[in-house]
């Protein structure tokens, strides 16, 4: 089992910034309480940890995921940022980012993200 390692980049510190991840083939959702992919996720946000680099205004996000094997096939993870700290809320929180990873023999071999 191999990690995978999503990351994003906000100006400011102490934002709450969240991932949802669906695996395209099948629609399924990552479910953050096993680590398995499902239609209906129990907790199907994970929450980024925030690094802080010394000297620069930016901060660095970062999720790694080590809990099971994945599906060869494409991934769509959505960025959120909390309007609220520390409350999840999809229907209001502001989608941030939103990127595509592609999974063979369970490691990343391609990426790609969009800003929003």
């Amino acid at each position: 089992m191999n990690n995978k390692i999503f990351s994003y980049s906000s100006d400011g510190t102490g934002k709450g910034i969240y991932l949802l991840i669906v695996r395209e083939f099948d629609g399924a959702w990552y479910d953050h309480t096993d680590g398995k992919f499902r239609g209906s996720p129990v907790i199907p946000s994970v929450v980024m940890t925030e690094k802080t680099l010394a000297g620069v205004a930016t901060q660095i996000h970062q999720l790694t995921i080590a809990s099971q094997v994945w599906d060869n096939g494409y991934y769509t993870a959505f960025c959120y940022e909390e309007v609220a700290a520390g409350s999840v809320d999809t229907a209001n929180d502001s989608v941030v980012a939103e990127g595509r990873v592609k999974i063979v023999n369970d490691e990343i071999v391609e990426r790609g993200w969009s800003h929003n």
